[in-house]
């Protein structure tokens, strides 16, 4: 083979795996988006140690938390990555729930500043309360790179996906939403590089 016919078999082999992997992006994002809008669990009967809620953009996720609770879901409730500045009785007004469960059964996380974080704080908690099962609490769209940072660090925890829906992501015709549609498309951004980080074993700061 001469040098002329390796260059250009080489140039169409990376032209072709450059090609094949867009696709892939492609349908891997489609699949993301379209399990993104799922909203509430695959079972309605679900039964944990604890329940976790990872907050984030809406008290949505805070309120169901408390719920599930009340309900008699899972024996004791973590809420983690609360901002310093929000006081239990602030927090117990906009989630509702009896004062004898924020007392006995509820904890405030303060330390989590992202999704890393939150997975570095339920490990924490399930150290000082020892559970084999978690029904976790997040949004639908953030439910799936959730699930890949706390089974990074807990691969033996049974979790139990319980997400909740807010507008735009209540609709399984995303694609016609533009909010929506960059909001997938950002939050798609960010699981791929948490796939590429865990694959590559960095360990970066919080909040990068």
């Amino acid at each position: 083979m001469t040098a002329a016919k390796l260059a250009t078999a080489i140039s169409r082999a990376i032209l072709l795996s450059g090609m094949a992997a867009v696709i892939f992006v492609m349908a891997d994002f489609m699949r993301f988006a379209d399990s993104a809008v799922v909203s509430g669990p695959a079972d309605q009967a679900a039964y944990s140690d604890g329940i976790v809620v990872f907050t984030g953009r809406s008290d949505t996720r805070v309120r169901t938390g408390v719920a599930l609770l009340e309900e008699g879901r899972g024996q004791r409730l973590l809420i983690s990555g609360v901002n310093d500045s929000v006081r239990p009785s602030e927090l117990r007004k906009i989630a509702g729930g009896s004062l004898r469960i924020w007392e006995c059964c509820i904890e405030l996380g303060r330390d989590a500043r992202d999704t890393r974080g939150n997975a570095r704080e339920l490990r924490g908690w399930i150290e000082r309360y020892p559970a084999e099962s978690i029904t976790l609490v997040t949004e639908n769209f953030h439910m799936e790179r959730a699930r890949l940072e706390v089974a990074a660090l807990m691969p033996d925890l049974k979790v139990t996906p319980w997400p909740v829906a807010q507008p735009p992501f209540t609709s399984s015709a995303w694609w016609n939403n533009g909010a929506a549609f960059k909001a997938l498309a950002q939050e798609y951004t960010a699981l791929m590089a948490a796939r590429l980080r865990l694959f590559l074993r960095i360990d970066l700061k919080e909040g990068v």
